[in-house]
C-alpha cells in the first residue's frame, strides 16, 4: 500500500478503536512517567483532533510542571510557540486549536521534547501524518528527542519511508 491508502486506512481503523479514553490515559501516563518526559523542561506537544490520542491530560500536566510550546501552522510551515494557559488558544488552520498571534515562538532545538501525532507508525518508529510534511520539515535539524503516541492498532511492522521522513525515538502505545 502508498502512503495514501494507509493514511485513509488507518484513520478508519483508528475511528473505531474503543475505549479511547482509557486508552488515552494509559499512554498519556506512560508518556509522564518515561524518562525523556521526566528529563525534559520545555516540552512541544499538540492538540488532539477527532479520534487522535487525546492529549488533555500532558497539557495540563505541562500547563503546570514544564513549559509548553504548542504548534501553529503558517502556510506551508509550522512552529511552535509558548503558551501560559489554555486560554492562550484559538481555532487555527484545518479546525485545530493554536496558539495566539501574542504567544512567542520557540526555536525548534529550545524544545527538549516533542510528541509527534500520526496516522500510523511503523516498528521502526517511522510515521504517517496527514500529509502535508508539517512535522518532517520542521524537525529536519531538531537536535533532541521527538516521540510519537498512538493506539497499538495504528502500529504496523513497516512503513516505506523517504530521505525526508523523521525516525522517532519511541512510540508509546497502551500496550507497550
Amino acid at each position: 500500500m502508498n502512503k495514501d491508502q494507509l493514511r485513509k486506512l488507518y484513520k478508519d481503523i483508528r475511528n473505531n478503536i474503543n475505549n479511547k479514553a482509557e486508552k488515552s490515559l494509559v499512554i498519556n501516563q506512560k508518556v509522564i512517567s518515561s524518562k525523556y518526559f521526566k528529563q525534559s523542561n520545555i516540552i512541544g506537544l499538540y492538540v488532539n483532533i477527532s479520534s487522535e490520542v487525546d492529549t488533555s491530560l500532558l497539557i495540563n500536566i505541562c500547563l503546570k510542571d514544564k513549559v509548553l510550546a504548542l504548534p501553529r501552522v503558517n502556510g506551508d510551515t509550522m512552529d511552535f510557540y509558548l503558551i501560559n494557559s489554555i486560554n492562550d488558544l484559538k481555532e487555527g488552520s484545518f479546525h485545530i486549536l493554536e496558539p495566539k498571534d501574542y504567544c512567542q515562538k520557540i526555536d525548534v532545538n529550545d524544545l527538549d521534547l516533542v510528541i509527534v501525532p500520526g496516522i500510523v507508525f511503523d516498528h521502526n518508529n517511522y510515521r504517517i501524518g496527514y500529509g502535508k510534511g508539517y512535522y518532517d520539515k520542521y524537525l529536519q535539524n531538531y537536535q533532541h528527542i521527538a516521540i510519537g503516541i498512538a493506539y497499538s492498532k495504528q502500529i504496523v511492522e513497516h512503513i516505506d519511508h523517504d530521505e525526508y521522513d523523521i525516525k522517532l525515538i519511541d512510540v508509546y502505545t497502551e500496550d507497550d
